[in-house]
């Protein structure tokens, strides 16, 4: 997210407004007149009466010059910044420009006989002619600005309001999810973490909020997150689990149960998950079964997650060597993919995520798959733009998806593809030699097999697909994993159905078959193998009688 830089006439509130608007979004808040008084040791009036106007100027412009190429920061400036439009350059190539504006009446009554204020010195004149002078001059300068709040009426706490809307307008994309009638906006950008407190008090939250992470994203999200909460008045308990898949489990959710009852959260409480898509997944369930439910958000943390896990309620854990065998569909509140916190994402979780947008361009946006082939490199290097680009893309897809079958009856099954494989691999990797993308990409380039080997999808379209998941970097053969441990974990499979596996299959890019009968046999071929073993369950024991 840009900056804010807070330009206007003296005595429009801009130190005041940008120390509470800094509080808010958990930023650092700068003065730039503070910052050439401690340069020169000297007051503003000092320097004005010792070295002049222009002298002031010149160290003024280098202090511009210092503190616009700072992340995270509110500037407020001094009311003469605008004199130099190398200045206003420099605060708007990182920055949003808001304009504190006031009547001449309320200025004159706030700044009274200013005798600090050495521009309002005049022998030729009161301090009501000299200022009604300079905001002449001035005023074409402060229009020029991407928001202009009056605050002669207004508290400071209300121009914060405002400017915090506009922030919200202006520098994130939302994709809204409507499930029913209730509405989970996902909300995407670079820097926007620091708006989560504001979107989260429109909901009603209570003031309790449980942030359930790992200590390894503290400096790179729980930190900032925590201190913006706070700016908000909410009391934040930090739960950290351990970090891997094998945290995904019922043991895990359980442990954290426990913290939550010993901290007496409540059912106005809410639960931010803060991680990758193991995270979200355990954190979703937890909110969805604690006290039979609390608000939930999520805030991914890798691409995989922003692209997929964190989008559409899916929460669950793993058990009984089966991958998300127990779990809940239970909607998020919202969803907040800051793309900056991908700047520290490792090379290989990168790549995994895209096999998750890779897939989602084969399925349905043939458009998003000639943008990956185009601008990989781009993405590779986590340039902003791109990322924010190809995410929101996947949420779109994603929302228009989910919100036809929220429960996976029907439309939603085509989420699978490469699933089907790709669980079963991973499971039988033991859920650590293979990160979860990678699983997915090899189970994509099989399934993409069966579809050739079916006649549904051309050679082409096949050899498109898997090259572009080499060029991320994906595997899309088996190696070394063994193919029995695939097919004994495939016979657990939830696409199972009356011993015959279904699951989509591609027809061409961005086009998919929802569901198609996959024959043993094939199957076999594919996997490399033809194990004894049959996907056809055994039929369990009776099921007891329960006395009323």
């Amino acid at each position: 997210m840009r900056n804010v830089v807070l330009i206007g006439f003296m005595g429009t509130g801009k130190s005041e407004i940008g120390q509470l608007l800094a509080r808010r979004l958990g930023w650092t808040f700068i003065d730039t007149d503070g910052r050439v008084e401690s340069r020169e040791r000297a007051t503003v009036a000092q320097i004005f009466a010792r070295r002049g106007e222009e002298y002031f100027r010149a160290v003024e412009a280098q202090v511009v010059a210092d503190v616009a190429s700072r992340r995270d920061v509110v500037i407020a400036t001094g009311g003469g910044v605008v004199l130099k439009p190398e200045n206003m350059m420099h605060l708007r190539r990182g920055g949003w420009i808001v304009s504190l504006t006031a009547s001449v009446d309320v200025l004159v009554d706030r700044l009274g006989e200013a005798p600090t204020r050495p521009l309002l010195r005049s022998p030729s004149g009161g301090v009501r002619e000299q200022l009604g002078r300079l905001l002449d001059q001035r005023r074409p300068l402060y229009r020029d600005a991407d928001l202009l709040v009056d605050v002669s009426d207004a508290t400071p706490a209300r121009v914060v309001e405002a400017i915090v809307a506009f922030l919200r307008a202006r520098d994130r994309m939302t994709i809204p999810v409507r499930v029913d009638d209730r509405l989970s906006p996902v909300h995407i950008g670079d820097g926007i973490l620091a708006l989560l407190p504001g979107d989260l008090s429109e909901t009603g939250a209570g003031r309790q909020v449980v942030i359930l992470s790992h200590r390894g994203l503290e400096p790179v999200a729980g930190a900032k997150l925590i201190a913006a909460l706070k700016a908000w008045d909410y009391e934040t308990l930090e739960v950290d689990m351990p970090v891997g898949e094998a945290t995904k489990s019922l043991p895990a959710a359980a442990r954290v149960y426990t913290r939550l009852a010993r901290a007496r959260i409540d059912r106005a409480s809410t639960l931010i998950a803060v991680g990758g898509g193991v995270i979200g997944d355990v954190g979703g369930f937890v909110a969805a079964t604690y006290m039979r439910g609390i608000r939930l958000v999520q805030v991914p943390t890798s691409l995989l997650a922003m692209v997929d896990s964190s989008i559409g309620g899916k929460t669950g854990v793993n058990h009984a060597g089966v991958k998300n065998l127990v779990g809940a569909f239970y909607q998020p509140a919202l969803t907040v993919a800051d793309v900056r916190v991908l700047s520290t994402l490792p090379d290989r979780e990168l790549r995994s995520g895209l096999a998750e947008v890779i897939k989602t361009a084969v399925i349905g946006d043939a458009t998003l798959f000639d943008h990956v082939e185009q601008h990989l490199p781009a993405i590779l290097r986590k340039e902003t733009g791109v990322l924010v680009e190809i995410i929101a893309r996947c949420a779109a897809f994603k929302a228009r998806v989910v919100e036809a079958d929220e429960r996976e009856q029907s439309e939603r099954r085509i989420l699978n593809y490469g699933h089907t494989i790709g669980h079963a691999v991973e499971a039988a990797a033991g859920f650590s030699r293979l990160t979860h993308g990678e699983a997915i990409a090899i189970g994509m380039a099989l399934e993409a097999q069966i579809s050739q080997r079916l006649g549904i999808a051309a050679s082409s379209v096949v050899d498109r697909q898997n090259k572009l998941l080499a060029r991320a970097g994906l595997p899309t053969t088996l190696g070394a994993v063994n193919r029995r441990a695939v097919w004994r974990a495939m016979a657990l499979d939830k696409k199972i159905r009356d011993g015959v596996l279904r699951c989509p299959l591609p027809v061409g890019i961005g086009e998919v078959v929802r569901e198609q009968e996959v024959p043993d046999k094939l199957l076999q071929e594919v996997l490399g193998s033809a194990p004894s073993i049959s996907l056809r369950r055994r039929p369990g024991p009776r099921p007891r009688r329960l006395r009323a």
